[in-house]
């Protein structure tokens, strides 16, 4: 029967006070968790319990291992296994696991607080440092031997056939289930804003900065940190952000029920001019002044799609060519259009005139005119 340890990473384990059996009181397992559930990422984002993460915990919780041993690839460095040491990276975390496909809780840290060790819900253990996200080992017996020896660890790569939240599928795999929008919406539709993309965290840094520059601050689902709601033009809306090959796409998703029952009010209005415009297309419009100059291109789709991240993925090369004619052609209730997008739309223009809204940085055409401007 094969060991669980090499001599070298028991040795080790064992003059940090681990042996075999040993279990850590329920009590203050409870206390481990409690505080790492106590803090909260940006939007009230919190970390979900761990199966995987309990299990290490209750064997290894409060061991810390010290540094003085060569290693095999790398000078190991001392790591403690203590997800309070590791609490305040919460949003981190959030973000590292966005990015991976999966779900992360912190098990401790490494060195002076170089990297937050944490196991993803598939078992995978992972540092995460100012560089990136390194996997450790598959299980928890490999990391620890990684740690302890001192072994070369390897990029942590997306969980196969796992995608984050916020990452659209490919449009072919998005038809596939058309029937099925990834949405907690009824009758998903929406605007997308289209911005260079962002070296930035996506979540952490990006989204919040973006956000801010249009006035919504929204609020993470705690059943998933990976969502995001707010309220936007006078209702709910959900928020997800993605990357595209150039860009980084903002996309607000609503219900199509909420926004007719806004045009209609609009509707109502005596004189129905723009200023009877519904909030959301007034939302809209300050979300487009607000963005730029960044923005390259934004729509707000009033018609319902089978699935409206796809909808945002396959303009993508109408934006990156600035095919400002194929965009106006889609339809949209409103397409945003910067100064260098729409040079060469006057015979689009001149086949089907459309009412225009000049705005900071560029011209917003809406779909009609009179009261069927909003679609």
């Amino acid at each position: 029967m094969a060991e669980r340890f090499t001599p070298p990473v028991e040795n080790a384990l064992r003059a940090a006070g681990w042996y075999p059996g040993r279990r850590l009181p329920d009590e203050e397992l409870a206390g481990l968790r409690r505080a790492v559930f106590a803090r909260t990422g940006v939007f009230g984002g919190r970390l979900r319990p761990s199966v995987h993460a309990d299990r290490a915990l209750a064997e290894f919780g409060g061991l810390v291992v010290d540094a003085g041993r060569p290693g095999v690839d790398l000078n190991p460095r001392p790591f403690a296994l203590d997800p309070a040491l590791a609490a305040a990276s919460v949003e981190t975390l959030i973000d590292a696991g966005r990015a991976l496909g999966a779900s992360l809780f912190p098990i401790g840290v490494e060195g002076m607080d170089e990297a937050v060790l944490a196991i993803a819900d598939h078992g995978e253990v992972l540092a995460i440092d100012a560089v990136g996200e390194w996997s450790l080992g598959a299980t928890l017996e490999a990391a620890l031997d990684t740690l302890v020896t001192g072994g070369q660890p390897s990029p942590a790569k997306p969980v196969h056939e796992r995608r984050p939240d916020w990452e659209p599928p490919a449009p072919e795999q998005l038809a596939e289930s058309a029937g099925t929008p990834p949405w907690p919406l009824k009758r998903p539709i929406g605007a997308a804003f289209y911005l260079p993309r962002s070296p930035a965290s996506l979540h952490y840094v990006w989204l919040p900065d973006t956000l801010t520059r249009i006035g919504i601050t929204p609020a993470a689902d705690p059943a998933s940190p990976g969502s995001f709601y707010a309220d936007w033009g006078g209702q709910g809306c959900v928020v997800r952000a993605f990357d595209l090959g150039s860009l980084t796409v903002l996309l607000l998703a609503f219900e199509l029920y909420a926004f007719q029952d806004q045009l209609d009010a609009a509707r109502g209005q005596s004189g129905a001019g723009t200023d009877a415009a519904p909030p959301v297309a007034r939302a809209f419009s300050a979300a487009c002044a607000g963005l730029s100059p960044d923005l390259e291109v934004a729509f707000l789709h009033s018609r319902r799609t089978p699935d409206l991240l796809e909808a945002a993925v396959e303009h993508e090369y109408h934006v990156v060519t600035m095919d400002g004619e194929s965009l106006l052609d889609a339809g949209f209730a409103a397409l945003y259009l910067n100064g260098e997008t729409d040079y060469a739309i006057a015979p689009a223009l001149a086949r089907e005139p459309r009412e225009e809204l000049p705005i900071l940085g560029g011209n917003i055409y809406l779909h009609g005119s009179g009261e069927q401007r909003w679609g």
